[in-house]
């Protein structure tokens, strides 16, 4: 992966690392993980973890997400001197075209696991200013698809993309999983609405601001953001300079997923307003612990609109009034997040996606 998942504090990270830990603890598997960027602390500890910790050696982040286009032949060689049978690769970059080289020339075996919708859907990359990187990137990735022994997809809708776009059909549906919380805290007195992702454009934390706004006049209404800084200095800065004069909202920075599901268990509603996802982390989280989702875009299988567990509002407008509905109306919204935790039990809980992954590392 691109960034280690006891670094990286993404949702891909946070799968891969249960993932990661499920096959330790079962000990068939001689683990290595490859990454461009290592927590060195671990290293101390990487024999107790059964772990081999590689970093590539790039050329740091000058080019933003491509810098990764640089760590090609380096990440080539790390796999070459490990020589693994089976290759795991998470994210779709222009690391899983060099894991399928790898593969195809070294008779190993490629399970590709899809960790966004951007992944198996080339038109939402699409930045004019680095057509270049766009172009390399893409075609690298495709490569990668084409020759993946095994394609892993979280959604029906990845499914899809992948056989429009890449006319290539996925072995697995595999929806994230979570640990079942089975005792929960009491919620807040007040109304507290979460927001919870990466500070970054894709996220469009500058809609939940906007809409924080709105209830100004609520008393009882909180508003509360918290997610890792993703943007340069300057843009963050002046977020941070228009959070402190709203009085209603509260922005929590970097915190642990312990803390995440700690608010979520004492929240009311989780607002994400992301231009796309691929099933996002916090959805599954939130449904555990009775939080319905107002989400602006991202709709994973469209489960928000068949099982009403939320809205897909689709534009700021509905956001706003959706959110409104939830905040005004107590025994609708109870009845949303009972119905959400009793379905999140029973689709999403960790045992099942561990099982079918490991399943599938134990057959390839």
């Amino acid at each position: 992966m691109p960034v280690h998942p006891y670094v990286g504090k993404g949702g891909a990270e946070y799968q891969a690392r249960l993932l990661l830990e499920e096959l330790l603890m079962r000990n068939k598997f001689d683990v290595s993980f490859i990454s461009k960027r290592v927590p060195h602390e671990m290293i101390i500890d990487h024999k107790i973890l059964k772990i081999g910790l590689d970093e590539i050696k790039g050329v740091g982040n000058l080019f933003g997400r491509f810098t990764i286009l640089f760590d090609l032949l380096s990440l080539y060689l790390k796999l070459k001197r490990i020589a693994p049978q089976i290759v795991y690769q998470n994210v779709g970059c222009s690391y899983t075209g060099v894991a399928a080289a790898y593969c195809k020339r070294n008779k190993a075996k490629l399970i590709w696991h899809v960790a966004s919708d951007l992944d198996v859907n080339y038109k939402l990359l699409n930045s004019k200013k680095e057509i270049i990187f766009n172009y390399l990137e893409r075609k690298i990735l495709s490569y990668g698809i084409i020759n993946a022994d095994y394609i892993v997809a979280q959604t029906k809708t990845q499914k899809s993309l992948l056989l429009k776009n890449y006319k290539k059909q996925t072995d697995k549906i595999i929806p994230i999983g979570h640990k079942f919380p089975v005792k929960l805290e009491q919620k807040f007195d007040e109304i507290c609405v979460l927001w919870i992702a990466n500070i970054k454009p894709l996220k469009q934390p500058d809609i939940f601001i906007k809409l924080s706004k709105k209830f100004l006049n609520y008393k009882k209404v909180k508003f509360i953001m918290m997610g890792d800084k993703k943007v340069n200095q300057k843009k963050y800065d002046r977020m941070i300079k228009e959070i402190n004069d709203i009085p209603n909202l509260t922005y929590l920075g970097h915190v642990t997923q312990d803390i995440v599901n700690q608010y979520l268990e004492k929240s009311h509603i989780l607002v994400n307003t992301s231009l796309y996802e691929g099933f996002s982390n916090t959805f599954v989280q939130a449904w555990m612990r009775k939080v319905p989702v107002v989400s602006l875009n991202a709709d994973p299988d469209k489960i928000l609109e068949t099982n009403k567990f939320g809205f897909r509002s689709g534009n700021f407008k509905r956001l706003y009034m959706d959110v409104l509905t939830l905040i005004e109306n107590d025994d609708f919204r109870n009845d949303m997040g009972e119905r959400a935790r009793i379905f999140a039990k029973e689709n999403y809980a960790l045992e099942n996606m561990l099982e079918k992954f490991t399943g599938l590392f134990e057959n390839a």
